[in-house]
This record gives structure tokens, C-alpha cells and sequence, in this order.
């Protein structure tokens, strides 16, 4: 099926309102200080969603395999995840598909004030910048508890 860009940004909308995941990872790298990345998942059972996804705006696919007995006694199939890491260069991303978000938007919105405080690499951030990243980084834990 043939879709204009349009449909194709409220496509995605409708997916990352059901299926989405946004959130703001916090990890220490290698070097030792910490590193902070926005990151939206979107998680299905069939293949060719995920594959529309990547074909259509990037990002990369992980698999998770069903196949221990536990798994395969259920019937459970395995999970294909769509990954778009949500940097600085994401924001145009973000502005597009932000009108056909309804459920998702308010995450999406705490998304665009963390790129704000993005910096160039390598530079240290201060401490107001820190305090300001968790705060952001504690109201995206609050809206993505299960039954929020």
C-alpha cells in the first residue's frame, strides 16, 4: 500500500501510541562518566511492522527469541523491536510525528526539553544540567509505570 509522508508520520503516530515505548536511558560508558540517551521502542510480534519501520525512518531491529520450553510450551512467538535512538538530530523527528501523537505526547514532550539540555560531546555538563536531566529522567519513570 502506497501512503503519502503524511499518512506515513500518522501511521506512526497511531504505532507509538499502542505499541511505543519512549523513554530516557542513563548508563555509565566505558570512560567512566555517564551517559544519558532517549530511546523509543516499539515492540511486535509480526515482522513486517518492524520492517516498515526501519525501512521507513532507520533506526535498527532486535530479536527477542522465544525458544526455551517455558516460551514454546505457551506458544509464544518471538519479538521483534524497532529501535530509533532519540538524539539532538532526532528533534525534526520528533516535531513530525508529535501532531499524531495522543497518548505518547506528553513523553515525547519531556523528550524535547531533555535534547534541550544536550550538549556537545565530551563536554561536562553542570550540575543544574544533571539535576534538571534527572528530574526529566524521574517524570518519564513516573508516566511510564504500568497503569499511569
Amino acid at each position: 500500500m502506497d501512503m503519502t509522508e503524511n499518512e506515513k508520520w500518522a501511521y506512526l503516530g497511531g504505532i507509538i501510541d499502542g505499541e511505543g515505548n519512549i523513554r530516557i536511558d542513563l548508563a555509565k560508558n566505558p570512560r567512566r562518566f555517564m551517559q544519558y540517551t532517549g530511546r523509543l521502542t516499539v515492540a511486535n510480534t509480526d515482522i513486517r511492522m518492524i520492517n516498515w519501520l526501519k525501512d521507513n525512518f532507520q533506526g535498527y531491529i532486535w530479536t527477542r527469541k522465544r525458544d526455551d520450553d517455558f516460551a514454546r510450551s505457551r506458544g509464544w512467538k518471538d519479538c521483534y523491536h524497532w529501535i530509533k535512538i532519540l538524539n539532538s538530530p532526532s528533534r525534526e523527528f520528533i516535531e513530525k510525528v508529535m501532531p499524531f501523537l495522543i497518548t505518547k505526547k506528553d513523553r515525547m514532550q519531556i523528550l524535547l526539553e531533555f535534547l534541550d539540555t544536550k550538549s556537545t560531546a565530551g563536554i561536562p555538563i553542570t550540575e543544574e544540567t544533571r539535576k534538571k536531566r534527572l528530574e526529566l529522567i524521574d517524570r518519564m519513570n513516573h508516566l511510564n509505570k504500568r497503569g499511569i
